[in-house]
């Protein structure tokens, strides 16, 4: 069975016009990163066809939802990663993580739908997840082989969602130095070491761990990660 892959990354570093001081300048930095990273035999090898990137005022609502929607419709697995502005948003009855895009706001709830044909998802958020009361706030390169071998272990695995936070619950992300600056640390020290191991594959939590290990900020921001009970492990590293 072809599998068919849809990477979404996105980067928004906030609106200069309302608020010059909540600029994040490494978000663009960590949305290449990952697309560099992508491309890469150990990360899947995907083809730059595969990959959308939203940058700054290019990543608004009606865009996204609709990159989203294709996906949902059309891909067997997506890979999403966001840089930016998010928080919690709290009523007297629920919780809502949001992230904040050039135009406005999205619940992260829009990519968690697994009754289309998209049923194998990461979700990767680097981006606070401070509580905030909801009526305050304003809307602010790889060979064949490989790739194919990813798409072989991707196929294989349940289905479900994985999400990756950068921050825990009521915390702030930094922007210097960013979690997503840790990760590719832990990705590059983990393909320089991989021909030592007789692992099959690491799968993101790993990576995770690996990050948070030497994350300078790791005191004062904790990373989550949250996979679907049902889901045990996707590919990320080969």
């Amino acid at each position: 069975m072809k599998m068919k892959r849809r990477a979404i990354l996105v980067a928004c570093n906030g609106d200069s016009t309302i608020n010059p001081q909540k600029i994040l300048k490494g978000t663009t930095t960590d949305i290449e990163s990952w697309y560099t990273m992508l491309q890469t035999p150990h990360l899947g090898s995907w083809e730059k066809d595969e990959i959308i990137v939203l940058k700054n005022k290019n990543a608004i609502l009606s865009e996204l939802r609709s990159c989203i929607e294709k996906s949902d419709a059309n891909f067997d697995y997506l890979f999403f990663a966001f840089s930016g502005h998010g928080c919690i948003k709290k009523n007297q009855s629920s919780e809502i993580m949001k992230i904040q895009l050039h135009d406005g706001e999205i619940d992260e709830n829009v990519l968690y739908s697994t009754s289309s044909r998209c049923k194998r998802k990461t979700i990767y958020f680097d981006c606070c997840k401070k509580i905030e009361d909801i009526s305050l706030i304003r809307h602010i390169f790889a060979g064949k082989k490989e790739k194919e071998r990813f798409i072989s272990l991707l196929r294989d695995s349940p289905e479900g969602i994985v999400k990756v936070y950068s921050s825990s619950r009521n915390q702030e992300a930094s922007d210097s130095p960013s979690f997503t600056e840790s990760l590719m640390k832990a990705i590059g020290n983990i393909i320089e070491n991989i021909g030592n191991s007789k692992k099959n594959f690491y799968p993101i939590q790993e990576v995770v761990d690996k990050a948070k290990s030497i994350f300078p900020n790791f005191n004062k921001q904790q990373p989550e990660y949250s996979p679907d009970k049902n889901v045990l492990q996707f590919p990320f590293i080969i």
